[in-house]
């Protein structure tokens, strides 16, 4: 009981430890040079307007009534 007990609370503070390093670092490497915000944004908003757009038309010939199901 005791034993078990000990072996958690020093996987508690190890795993503290680990966040605390890890939100404590700061990112090294080279810096990534991306476009301003706003161009990126309109950019993304396009592509996005491109891929999930609607028909401006729609087929209304041979459908069929809606029923409730229940």
């Amino acid at each position: 009981m005791v034993k078990s007990l000990l072996i958690s609370v020093i996987g508690v503070c190890a795993a503290a430890a680990v966040g605390l390093w890890l939100s404590q670092r700061t990112p090294t490497g080279p810096a990534v040079t991306d476009p301003t915000p706003a161009a990126r944004s309109s950019d993304d908003r396009e592509r996005a307007k491109a891929f999930f757009g609607t028909p401006q038309k729609y087929d209304m010939t041979n459908g069929q009534e809606m029923l409730p199901r229940w």
